[in-house]
Order: C-alpha cells, then sequence, then structure tokens
C-alpha cells in the first residue's frame, strides 16, 4: 500500500494526522513568520519593528484562506483534514480575513503607504494564485502551472519578512545585502512549497496541479533539493561576509544540514507524509538558533 492510500485509510494513526494537521494547519506558518523577520532583522541589523506582528497575521491569514480554496485536493490527500476544514469553514474562513486585514491594518498605521501596500501584496498573490481565471481549456489557475506557482508563495513570503521589515524600518539597508537575504527567503520557500507537494502528488493530479514531484518523481525531487541546499548555503556564504553580524548567519549553516538530512529520511514511500512538517520546522528552528547567538553576544536587531 501507498503511502497515499495510508492516509485515505480509516485508521490513520494519530501521530500521522497531527503531522498531517500541523502541514495544512497554519500554526507553524505563523511561528514561522515571526522567527523569518526576527532572522532577517539581525541579519540585516536592523531592529524589531512592528512587522514582526504584522507577518503572522498575514501568514495566518493567507494559509487559512489557502486551505479553504484547495479544499478538493486535501479531500483526496487527507480527507480526515479536509472534513475537518469544511466543518469550521464559516469560522475558519470568518478568523482568517479578520486577522489578515488586522495585519493589514496595523502596516498602514504603523508604517508608510509602501508598508500598507506591501502587506496586501501576500493575499493578492494567493487569490491570483488559486482562483480560476486563466483562459485555457486545461490550466485555469497558476497554481496548475509547473514552477510558477511556487515561485508566485516564495515571492509573497519575501515581501512578508523581509521587505516589510525594511519597509518599516528608519535604519539603512545596503542593496545587496537586502537582495541576498531575500534570495536565501526565497529559495527557503519555493523548497517549502515542493517539499509539501511530495505527500500531496494523488490529490494535485486529480485537480490537474502539476508539481516538481509529480514532473521528476520523489526521488528526483530529492535531488533537486539537495541542489537548492547547496545554493542556500552559497547564498549564506555571501551573506557571511557582507553583514554586521556574522555569527547570526553562521548558526543558520547547520540548519541546511537539518533539512537535507529530513529530505534524505522523509523523501520515500511511507515516510513523505512527514516531510513538509519536519522541513518547515527549520524556519523555527533558524528563529531559535539566532535567539540564541543574540542572547549570548546581544546582535543589532536583535531582542537581547
Amino acid at each position: 500500500m501507498s503511502y497515499t492510500n495510508e492516509i485515505l485509510a480509516q485508521d490513520v494513526s494519530t501521530v500521522k494526522q497531527l503531522s498531517l494537521f500541523l502541514k495544512n494547519g497554519t500554526f507553524i506558518v505563523s511561528l514561522a513568520a515571526i522567527a523569518q523577520v526576527y532572522v532577517i532583522s539581525v541579519f540585516l541589523s536592523i531592529q524589531l519593528n512592528a512587522a514582526v506582528g504584522i507577518a503572522p497575521l498575514l501568514a495566518f491569514g493567507v494559509y487559512g484562506i489557502n486551505n479553504l480554496t484547495d479544499s478538493e485536493e486535501d479531500f483526496v490527500n487527507q480527507p480526515w483534514n479536509s472534513q475537518y476544514s469544511r466543518r469550521w469553514n464559516r469560522f475558519i474562513g470568518v478568523l482568517s480575513v479578520v486577522l489578515h486585514f488586522v495585519g493589514v491594518g496595523i502596516a498602514f498605521y504603523y508604517g508608510s503607504l509602501v508598508a500598507g501596500l506591501l502587506s496586501l501584496i501576500p493575499l493578492t498573490a494567493q487569490l491570483v494564485y488559486s482562483s480560476a481565471w486563466l483562459p485555457f481549456k486545461e490550466i485555469k489557475r497558476l497554481k496548475q502551472v509547473l514552477v510558477l506557482n511556487s515561485f508566485i508563495v516564495a515571492g509573497a513570503w519575501v515581501v512578508k519578512v523581509v521587505a516589510l521589515p525594511i519597509a518599516l524600518t528608519t535604519n539603512h539597508v545596503p542593496l545587496d545585502t537586502a537582495i541576498a537575504a531575500g534570495l536565501f527567503i526565497f529559495v527557503r520557500w519555493f523548497m517549502s512549497v515542493e517539499v509539501a507537494n511530495v505527500p500531496d502528488i494523488h490529490g494535485d493530479i486529480s485537480a490537474n496541479v502539476d508539481s516538481v514531484p509529480i514532473k521528476y518523481g520523489i526521488d528526483g525531487t530529492r535531488r533537486i533539493m539537495y541542489g537548492l541546499e547547496i545554493l542556500s548555503a552559497l547564498v549564506l556564504s555571501y551573506l557571511l561576509v557582507t553583514v554586521e553580524t556574522p555569527i547570526a548567519v553562521l548558526v543558520v549553516l547547520p540548519i541546511l544540514v537539518y533539512t537535507a538530512t529530513a529530505e534524505y529520511l522523509f523523501c520515500r514511500e511511507g515516510w513523505a507524509e512527514y516531510l513538509s512538517i519536519s522541513w518547515d520546522v527549520s524556519f523555527v528552528l533558524m528563529g531559535i538558533v539566532v535567539a540564541g547567538a543574540d542572547f549570548l553576544t546581544g546582535l543589532p536587531g536583535g531582542f537581547f
């Protein structure tokens, strides 16, 4: 029996249910948003600002709304979770919209017009990404287009956790450092989207959604992820010699070893359903290790 069929079985284990719920839930992405704003603020030596509160609100809102728009695919991949989402459809939808626009309101209140407009981009990207507006017979949504779908999601994360902190600060941020930090975040979230697609192959196929795991298989996806791990390390190496506090970058490098290990262990039948949650935890781990370095050395832009 394949891992997808195991998920569809009635006796799904509690551990698998928890893993899959967190994978598509908004809790992890909200924590990841806080951690990533913190990490980027330390990388760029800018004082923590309202972005650390705005980003998780935007993430919760966008992902909560996305879970509802993706209910057809989710019903194939994880029927118990889709049924749960449908049962609480009104509550989840209202809460997601409210929290999202609370974040937008804070961005307009504490920042400039630029910060407010930036806060509107992630939801706009999600609606453009998920809505059936393309005038083609087979392809109605950008989400169905290979790689482009992951580019849109990753780009929205760059706006939330890199562009917003910069827009809300009065500090000078060197352009090359900001671009490198944005590229790092972009690559990591591109990877996150594609590893999340590994256990979703059957649902994506039924919805005519293309992805790297569908195109290249699980083994091919793992090799592509290894290549992107190397690219991530190269970007961090550049930041290592350009940022004001290289210790913050140095402590993040081992997290790439963690994610590569997760790809090695879980990119295979029987284990793939654990890949996304174990991988997305890495965003929170980055925040933890940078906080540790901040506590010990007192980094610009940090908590301590």
